[in-house]
């Protein structure tokens, strides 16, 4: 039971705890909503970084022309940090879709009966019956399997 169920009980949204990482509908949206709060940070100091780098001068000059505020944001602030916004942006995309580890160790692989079909790798053990080399056939087909192609793109 965690932070959001207690809150949640106590101001009579919900009259039970949910599993949140256990639900289908409700995992993905909290993978979402980590990876979002992961990439804020990083978002808003490139932003900081580039709203100070405009001169004060230019406002100013602005202000003396009669410009508001939103057509100061809209006409000065936006043009100059649009560049910087962009890369930003993209970075936090790039880190956002590859965030494999962030599913991983969330979810485990899926929550309910999605994990079945995205295991992570067997372990091999030796026994007496299977000979190494069988071992290695089995371990051969299961990596090169259609089945597990879709994972095998997601975390490379």
């Amino acid at each position: 039971m965690g932070i959001i169920n207690i809150l949640a009980v106590k101001l009579g949204a919900i009259t039970e705890s949910i599993s949140w990482l256990g639900n289908i509908g409700s995992a993905f949206w909290c993978v979402v909503l980590v990876a979002i709060w992961k990439g804020i940070p990083f978002q808003m100091i490139f932003i900081l970084a580039a709203l100070q780098g405009i001169p004060g001068d230019v406002y100013e000059s602005a202000e003396i022309d009669g410009a508001s505020r939103f057509q100061c944001f809209w006409r000065i602030t936006l043009p100059i940090i649009k560049e910087p916004l962009a890369i930003a942006t993209i970075l936090n995309l790039i880190g956002i879709v590859s965030c494999f580890n962030t599913i991983w160790l969330m979810t485990g692989g899926g929550p309910c009966t999605v994990r079945r079909y995205f295991t992570p790798l067997p372990t091999v053990r030796p026994s007496s019956t299977i000979t190494s080399v069988q071992q290695r056939r089995r371990l051969r087909s299961y990596l090169f399997s259609w089945q597990y192609f879709p994972g095998y793109i997601c975390a490379w």
